[in-house]
């Protein structure tokens, strides 16, 4: 049987990241079954005379599926990673169009598609499954390179929304508060990574007249790996409203950089007790903004800032460093593509076997 892991975007985006590690984790699943192998390729090195792959996994955006998938192909995924409630039209037309199975990364997504899925009338529970995500093995922070209780600290929040879901705006009000109001040592910084393309979308209208505690970065290093970029950090703070997964504190988690997250559907999917104190309490669900019929966490900027003030007392952050440092080899082991992939394999390619 072959089998194809298939990406449409540049070589350092997150699909292209998640499509290597799906191509990874089913070839170690599948050492030893010689009458399995895995193949990988761009949308662009598409030829309709290439050999047709008895299963193909497109991991992207399901807007994009156009050359994922030889005609011949019958077992066709569409795995909508990270993303996967947010693309709904565009979910539609793989089902629909693509004839594909759809792949999403928790049960929260999963719902919200299959809620879509059944409003346009199609059997949505059985053209969905979840697969949850994966991160590489690197290296990580060590308990010798955690705060000292003195420098300026170093916090990262990633977003790739202009809406409210990754609840942007209450963390920068949150961590304005923190520095005016001396929580934080002098010069500490809150870094917002988010596309170019999304920036115009208000997160610089934020605070319009500037701030010099926060830099924004819209390009990564393309030669630097995601866990290199995360392990410059003392702190991860995350506090969406929604996630279908939210890869980021997890990516931060395996490198020994701890997390400040919230409790919404995604992140409940994964983090099991990785988090404890470090968790945002909830205040109840909201209808989402963005996603027809579901709900998601109610995030204010009060009890953003009560957390900060905990990682700031009695040196808190530190031991909350040095403890992640620890546990960092045992998340790249739990949550490796292998294991992420392993459900997968049994049930779609080795049939139980």
């Amino acid at each position: 049987m072959l089998i194809e892991v298939v990406y449409a975007t540049p070589e350092q985006s997150s699909y292209a990241r998640h499509a290597r590690g799906w191509a990874m984790g089913l070839t170690a699943n599948l050492l030893g079954h010689h009458e399995h192998q895995t193949r990988f390729r761009h949308v662009s090195e598409f030829t309709a005379d290439r050999e047709s792959p008895d299963m193909a996994i497109f991991v992207g955006d399901p807007r994009r599926w156009e050359s994922a998938f030889h005609p011949a192909t019958k077992q066709r995924f569409i795995a909508v990673m990270p993303n996967s409630d947010r693309i709904l039209d565009g979910v539609l037309h793989a089902v629909v169009d693509a004839k594909a199975h759809i792949l999403t990364p928790s049960a929260w997504s999963k719902h919200v598609i299959v809620n879509e899925l059944v409003r346009q009338r199609l059997p949505g529970s059985t053209l969905v499954d979840v697969v949850g995500l994966g991160v590489e093995a690197e290296e990580w922070r060590t308990a010798d390179q955690a705060w000292d209780g003195k420098r300026p600290i170093a916090v990262l929040h990633r977003t790739s929304s202009a809406t409210g879901r990754k609840g942007t705006r209450q963390l920068i009000d949150a961590w304005t508060q923190a520095v005016e109001e001396g929580w934080v040592p002098f010069d500490s910084y809150l870094t917002i990574t988010v596309p170019e393309a999304i920036l115009a979308g208000g997160i610089r209208d934020m605070y319009p007249g500037g701030h010099p505690n926060i830099l924004v970065l819209t390009k990564a290093d393309p030669n630097e790996k995601v866990g290199e970029f995360h392990r410059k950090f003392d702190l991860c703070i995350q506090p969406s409203a929604a996630e279908s997964w939210g890869l980021v504190p997890l990516e931060c988690l395996a490198v020994g950089v701890p997390a400040i997250v919230s409790r919404c559907g995604g992140h409940n999917a994964w983090s099991g007790n990785l988090f404890g104190e470090r968790s945002i309490p909830s205040r109840g669900l909201v209808p989402c903004e963005e996603c027809p019929g579901a709900r998601w966490d109610n995030i204010f900027a009060e009890d953003i800032l009560e957390m900060i003030k905990i990682a700031m007392t009695n040196s808190r952050l530190r031991d909350w460093q040095i403890a992640q440092a620890k546990i960092a080899p045992r998340v790249q082991q739990a949550y490796s593509w292998e294991a992420a992939t392993s459900a997968f394999t049994r049930t779609h390619i080795l049939k139980g076997a």
